[in-house]
């Protein structure tokens, strides 16, 4: 039994004209003008205004932070793998 009564009133409950599909694979950052504002035709997330913007040093700091911390992770497991490796090999 379909109701074919729905009728459209044109109201907008949520504009959604800004908004476009994100990059699968090649996330694209949009381009900013001198001034610091997007150029025309693209749109910022919902909320990015109020998200802390990093400096160049900072961001260089953030990711050499991050990329400490995975190796020093990597190294626990390296080391753990060769101690098992140790331990099977000659205690066992």
């Amino acid at each position: 039994m379909a109701r074919n009564d729905f009728e459209d009133d044109g109201r907008t409950i949520a504009d959604m004209s800004g908004v476009e599909r994100r990059a699968l694979f090649i996330p694209r950052i949009p381009k900013r003008r001198r001034d610091g504002s997007p150029e025309s035709g693209t749109s910022e997330a919902p909320g990015r205004d109020d998200a802390p913007h990093l400096t160049d040093s900072e961001r260089g700091a953030a990711v050499r932070g991050a990329l400490a911390a995975a190796l020093a992770l990597w190294l626990v497991f390296i080391v753990c793998g060769a101690l098992l490796i140790w331990f099977l090999t000659k205690v066992w």
